[in-house]
């Protein structure tokens, strides 16, 4: 598993490679930015999954997403904005939809694009770091993990015209999941 360094150098040169796409297009300013605050999001999301956010929680997505964030930021965000949620785990980053159309844009075109796929490895790879931030993996948090991710593959392989296969993920039914505390900050129940 990679460090915190590593993946925030990851995610920063994920940002500069929107942003430079951005430069080039109609996209908004700073849409590199966007991305990187929907990063966080799914990493808080993952945060809230076994009930507890913990401070190595917050620090893994401080350093990573370049937040200065507290457990307290962290519960007070998920809840402001529904983050631990089924509507969330069903909702795709909206950088990740426009990654997936330049993608399509540029395979028009004759080059053979892979802007979504990097994405996804960057979300694959800063999931797995968060979940494992606090030294312990619950199956809520694995849970949670495939949702997300399989909701991501399931949306690339079927709006990428250049996509190898299909993934179909998880679904989750409505309601609230309990997890064990574990010391730290409670976290919001799923809604």
């Amino acid at each position: 598993m990679a460090n915190n360094e590593t993946l925030k150098s990851l995610v920063d040169h994920m940002c500069e490679v929107i942003d430079s796409i951005a430069e080039k297009t109609s996209l908004p300013e700073k849409t590199g930015d966007a991305a990187r605050m929907e990063i966080g999001m799914f990493m808080m999301y993952l945060a809230a999954s076994d009930g507890q956010i913990r401070w190595d929680e917050a620090r893994t997505i401080s350093e990573i997403c370049r937040m200065n964030i507290t457990p307290n930021n962290v519960g007070d965000f998920i809840r402001k904005n529904n983050i631990y949620s089924t509507e969330f785990e069903q909702k795709i980053p909206i950088t990740f939809e426009i990654m997936v159309r330049i993608d399509n844009v540029l395979l028009d075109r004759g080059i053979d694009a892979s802007g979504s796929e990097a994405m996804l490895e960057t979300y694959k790879a800063v999931g797995e770091a968060l979940i494992k931030s606090d030294g312990e993996v619950d199956d809520n948090e694995m849970t949670d993990y495939r949702i997300y991710i399989n909701m991501l593959e399931e949306y690339r392989d079927n709006n990428y015209k250049g996509a190898n296969g299909s993934a179909f993920g998880f679904t989750k039914s409505g309601g609230s999941v309990s997890a064990p505390s574990k010391g730290g900050v409670i976290a919001p129940k799923k809604g």
